[in-house]
């Protein structure tokens, strides 16, 4: 029906009518794809219930049941669109651990058991027989201690009181137990938190170490590439020095009157040097070195020119001669005098 109040007017209409001899009974239709989940933390909302077992279909309603104060009893119920769903659900969480939170204890699922809790069994529902006539020859009444009817219903309430007791029993076995076996899964929670923490201070370790040892290697390194570069200075400076002394060395096996760069001369010392005294040997070569023989050097830093007996100039055909030391000599006898004319 498209809505509840059309499907109890057909109900109220049809139910308990005669149809070709037999009386029709109309009930309102049980959810065939429903399911019943217990062991449900208290944590656990109707929306997470429902997030949880799409897993398996699509829902139509997901409920956690509570009692009159609001407070979670454990159980809730899923209504599936198919039954198909629903029997997938019940058929993986009995083989496998679903698990809703992270507390490890898995839910309890079940088909859901279905009850008529609205109409319950009218008069009119009865079957008429001999037995219902039977059943109904005397009326409600408390029976008379002592009587008969008395002593069997004791029996009745001792074997109920006896059930009672082992069911209270039971369920007090069954609290020793999940007490114990809470404990247990205490322990064993905090046992394997503990070596999980041990595993992640041993691989924390494990990084400071590699890095200890990456810092040392980094700081070894630095110091053989300072260590070099000390070695590098110190045999630049050794090779400097030794640079130095050769070229003093060199400095002091030159000749007294050498001061200039090699190849040329420094200025003659003109207070040794006698008036038609020939040049040294050794400033000769010293001139000529530079260049190809017979060409002089060109002038550099610290150079003075010699003297003018040194020099290849033809100086001593003009009418005043010069001697080796550039001074002038006696004047030609014939020289400004006219010649005769022919």
């Amino acid at each position: 029906m498209d809505h509840r109040h059309n499907a109890e007017a057909a109900k109220a209409e049809l139910d308990a009518q005669m149809f070709r001899g037999r009386t029709i009974r109309v009930r309102f239709a049980t959810h065939g794809a429903a399911i019943r989940v217990k062991n449900i933390s208290p944590f656990v909302s109707n929306e997470l219930l429902e997030q949880s077992f799409s897993l398996f279909g699509r829902i139509e309603r997901a409920v956690v049941i509570v009692d009159d104060k609001g407070k979670p009893t454990g159980d809730g119920i899923i209504e599936y669109e198919n039954k198909k769903s629903a029997m997938q659900a019940v058929g993986k969480c009995k083989d496998g651990c679903f698990l809703l939170t992270s507390y490890p204890r898995p839910i309890t699922v079940e088909p859901l058991e279905q009850k008529d809790e609205d109409d319950g069994f009218p008069e009119k529902t009865l079957p008429r027989g001999p037995q219902l006539e039977k059943e109904r020859e005397q009326h409600p009444r408390f029976a008379q201690i002592g009587s008969f009817e008395y002593e069997i219903g004791m029996k009745w309430k001792e074997y109920e009181q006896q059930e009672r007791n082992l069911l209270e029993d039971a369920k007090r076995k069954a609290e020793s137990l999940r007490d114990g076996l809470e404990a247990e899964i205490e322990s064993l929670m905090l046992e394997h938190q503990t070596t999980l923490l041990r595993d992640e201070l041993n691989r924390r370790q494990e990084q400071l170490k590699e890095m200890e040892e990456r810092h040392y290697h980094e700081i070894n390194r630095r110091r053989e590439m300072e260590k070099m570069r000390i070695e590098e200075e110190r045999h630049d400076m050794m090779m400097m020095e030794n640079r130095r002394d050769h070229m003093k060395n060199q400095m002091q096996q030159r000749p007294p009157n050498f001061e200039g760069p090699q190849g040329f001369m420094g200025p003659p010392q003109m207070g040794n040097m006698r008036p038609g005294a020939p040049m040294h040997p050794s400033q000769v070569p010293s001139m000529m070195a530079a260049g190809p023989p017979g060409m002089m050097a060109p002038p550099g830093p610290g150079f003075y020119p010699p003297p003018m007996a040194n020099m290849n100039m033809n100086m001593n055909n003009g009418p005043h001669k010069m001697n080796n030391f550039g001074q002038r000599g006696p004047r030609n006898q014939n020289f400004g005098r006219k010649r005769p004319r022919v």
